[in-house]
């Protein structure tokens, strides 16, 4: 379980530290603007989604390759415990933003009581979930962070005014995006397997369809995989970045 926790623990702290790292001088800025506050964080919860929704699918896919890669073949046990984390890297990366919200209002105690929710969450679900063996308690660990992520979410929904319905649907086109490139990633990786190619080419042939299909989607219909909010973050990059035309003819 510590191998399957640390593959995928990795990614999310480094995620998340650059979403902190982002969001937090520019929510701290307009902490009493509320509906700046919520149109920030709504953007930033869309664009996480967007980026760890389709990775988090693809992971689950490939984890067979991915562990033979980085451990070796004799490392079956951590595949499962990886497949049923890598479904929890949102609530690992996102509850971030919610942090940041947080931090940036000064709701230090509410946080706080929160952040012991969730150790106690952990430990519990550690426990309880060893009854089912290191499946059991990926499972457990990863019910803590869904726990803590929407606690945090609640926090910062009460600071921005937003609803829940507003909150939510900032996920949708994540999922969509999600569900289309998962399907095609399952088909090629499962072609790929019947012709037994070695585990780091079929890593890359996935990582190159998955990379490519998911800006084709965005780039067709940037309505649907990319929705309002992912099309906001996208006028910020490109006012940041004014040298890359084509990311303003997307958002357009």
């Amino acid at each position: 379980y510590g191998l399957s926790s640390q593959l995928m623990t990795t990614p999310a702290v480094i995620v998340g530290q650059v979403l902190d790292r982002v969001l937090f001088p520019t929510m701290a800025l307009v902490q009493e603007q509320p509906a700046r506050l919520a149109r920030a964080y709504r953007s930033a919860v869309a664009g996480c989604a967007l980026l760890v929704l389709p990775a988090s699918v693809v992971v689950a896919i490939v984890a067979p390759e991915l562990v033979a890669v980085i451990l070796g073949r004799g490392w079956v046990a951590v595949v499962a415990p990886l497949q049923i984390l890598a479904f929890s890297m949102l609530f690992r990366t996102s509850y971030k933003l919610s942090d940041s919200v947080s931090r940036a209002t000064g709701t230090v105690y509410a946080r706080a009581w929160r952040q012991a929710v969730f150790t106690i969450g952990v430990f519990a679900g550690s426990l309880i979930g060893q009854l089912w063996g290191i499946e059991g308690v990926a499972f457990g660990v990863g019910a803590a962070f869904g726990i803590n992520f929407f606690l945090m979410a609640q926090l910062s929904l009460r600071v921005t005014g937003m609803t829940w319905g507003d909150f939510l649907m900032a996920h949708v086109p994540g999922l969509a995006l999600a569900g289309v490139v998962g399907t095609g990633v399952w088909g090629l990786v499962e072609w790929l397997r019947e012709f037994r190619l070695s585990p780091l080419p079929l890593l890359i042939d996935t990582a190159l369809l998955a990379s490519a299909a998911g800006l084709l989607l965005c780039w067709i219909l940037p309505s649907l995989f990319l929705g309002r909010d992912g099309l906001s973050l996208l006028r910020l990059l490109a006012a940041v970045a004014p040298a890359w035309p084509r990311m303003r003819k997307v958002t357009d």
